[in-house]
């Protein structure tokens, strides 16, 4: 199977569905960082401060990250797919630009 490299027909395709499940994104420095947290992270990368997990509410909770450890972002539905299109968009470019 060949994968897909045409933006268009990728974005046409798209079909996302919200979770939900709420989550939250947290930044922890290198030394915070756990199996634990990394195995339930949704998603992963890293920034200047550290790295940020996207992690479900109960697991940043459990791990006793609080605000202002942690964000939640509450959006419509109708975000959803801009913002899905957006970050699979700039992954793309990143896979294929370099």
């Amino acid at each position: 199977m060949v994968a897909e490299t045409d933006l268009s027909v990728l974005l046409k395709n798209l079909n996302p569905v919200a979770s939900s499940e709420n989550y939250v994104f947290t930044t922890l420095p290198a030394d915070r960082l756990t199996s634990a947290l990394i195995s339930v992270a949704k998603g992963m990368f890293q920034e200047r401060e550290g790295t940020t997990l996207i992690l479900p509410v109960a697991a940043a909770e459990k791990a006793n990250l609080h605000p202002p450890r942690w964000v939640r972002q509450e959006l419509a539905p109708t975000w959803w797919p801009l913002i899905i299109t957006t970050i699979f968009s700039c992954q793309l470019k990143k896979s294929t630009w370099r």
